[in-house]
């Protein structure tokens, strides 16, 4: 999911959760699975 500046300072700020987060999942562990993800997309990228 993409997040724009706004939604991710209020998801920081525990403000608003995003839609994608899974049950009973923490903050640490949605934002580390979805870094994972972004890495293993720029390495998809950087092979082609």
């Amino acid at each position: 999911m993409r997040m724009n500046v706004f939604e991710m300072e209020g998801f920081l700020r525990g403000k608003c959760v995003p839609r994608d987060l899974k049950v009973n999942e923490t903050n640490a562990e949605y934002l580390v699975r979805n870094s994972m993800r972004l890495k293993l997309n720029v390495r998809h990228w950087k092979t082609k």
